[in-house]
């Protein structure tokens, strides 16, 4: 395969790696967001939200003045309660 014409199928490659990271994005954004509406309002999770963030997240850790999500991806979240 010419040079040049592996410089492209390599572009292409990124290009569809940081689309299909940008649709993973906005699907744990959206998890993410059902995840805090419910622990505000006491409502429980879908199965598949349930089973989708068990894919995704390393560990929760509750402290007493915050909580803090690790990411299977290294990402981690804090984020402290509202008094």
């Amino acid at each position: 395969m010419p040079a040049g014409t592996w410089g492209k199928h390599r572009i292409i490659a990124l290009q569809e790696a940081g689309l299909a990271l940008h649709k993973v994005k906005q699907r744990l954004k959206v998890i993410l967001d059902a995840f805090e509406h419910g622990i505000k309002d006491g409502a429980i999770m879908s199965t598949d939200d349930t089973a989708i963030m068990r894919s995704l997240v390393e560990q929760i850790i509750v402290r007493e003045t915050e909580i803090e999500i690790e990411f299977k991806c290294g990402v981690t979240i804090r984020q402290e309660y509202v008094r």
